[in-house]
């Protein structure tokens, strides 16, 4: 009985330990009359991370407590792709994106 509380005491500290170490990067994408845009790609290359706003244009950008900001790569069909420095960025802040247009027809 000692063991099985000790074990699930350890267990609950190691994941409170991967809770915390856990980093955020939250925002949303907006189109140029500040219309969400849905199912936009954002990327950070460098750390091989990524993930897609969802129907209200936001997103969140999971990475470990060592996530590197750099270059953020935003992108989506119709819109131009949008390449953006991040390495001054608060990663406590909700950061809002707005794409421009497509002038290129397919």
């Amino acid at each position: 009985m000692k063991k099985t509380i000790i074990i699930v005491i350890f267990l609950s500290f190691v994941n409170n330990l991967i809770g915390q170490s856990q980093q955020e990067l939250t925002g949303i994408v907006l189109d140029q009359e500040n219309k969400a845009i849905p199912y936009v790609n954002i990327l950070l290359p460098s750390q091989s991370i990524g993930t897609i706003t969802n129907n209200d244009g936001d997103f969140v950008l999971k990475g470990g407590a060592g996530i590197k900001l750099d270059t953020l790569v935003v992108s989506c069909i119709g819109f131009e792709t949008l390449k953006l420095d991040v390495t001054k960025l608060d990663i406590k802040e909700k950061l809002t994106i707005q794409l421009k247009q497509s002038t290129t027809e397919l």
